[in-house]
């Protein structure tokens, strides 16, 4: 019989792993990026990995028969959607470092601050498009990232800085602007 402190570490793996998952999930920001595209992919997978397992984990270290029944139903029903997240993930995932459905096309840099528009595609069912986020650049290849703007059915612009303000411009055209 696994002694009530036995279950700790296993809980808190589940807690701290839904946890990310479902910021990661939600539209709470900033969120936390890799700069390198390839580890973004790879620790979603890793993630939708570690959600059954840690359930898993702590089905096996409960006493309760009814609490390891519904840990382990837990843990098949949340396998499957993590196995096919984990498929896909791992086969969209750039191989070259670039994230093909997501090119950057423009910045303005300012320390560690970047304004940084992108190029959005995601595929042939849709149209391409632009975004642009106000990124903060971190050690270890992180980066905080807010979404700012987005627009559908555009290809080409640039962002620049005009009067303490940050524009998005096609061309003579104002796209979006907001103070930086």
């Amino acid at each position: 019989m696994p002694h009530r402190n036995s279950i700790r570490a296993p809980l808190i793996a589940v807690a701290l792993v839904a946890g990310v998952v479902a910021c990661n999930l939600s539209s709470i920001e900033p969120q936390l990026r890799f700069q390198y595209a390839q580890l973004n992919y790879w620790v979603a997978s890793a993630l939708a990995f570690a959600l059954p397992v840690s359930i898993l984990w702590l089905c096996v270290r409960v006493s309760r028969r009814i609490a390891r029944v519904a840990l382990a139903l837990a843990a098949a029903v949340t396998a499957l959607p993590c196995a096919i997240f984990i498929f896909f993930s791992l086969i969209t995932a750039p191989t070259n470092g670039m994230d093909a459905s997501f090119e950057k096309i423009s910045q303005i840099q300012n320390g560690r601050l970047a304004f940084r528009l992108y190029r959005t595609n995601c595929g042939a069912t849709c149209s391409f498009g632009l975004a642009l986020q106000r990124e903060i650049d971190l050690p270890l290849g992180l980066k905080l990232v807010t979404t700012l703007w987005g627009k559908d059915r555009e290809e080409q612009a640039v962002v620049r800085r005009e009067s303490g303000m940050i524009q998005v411009v096609n061309q003579s055209n104002v796209l979006w602007s907001g103070r930086e």
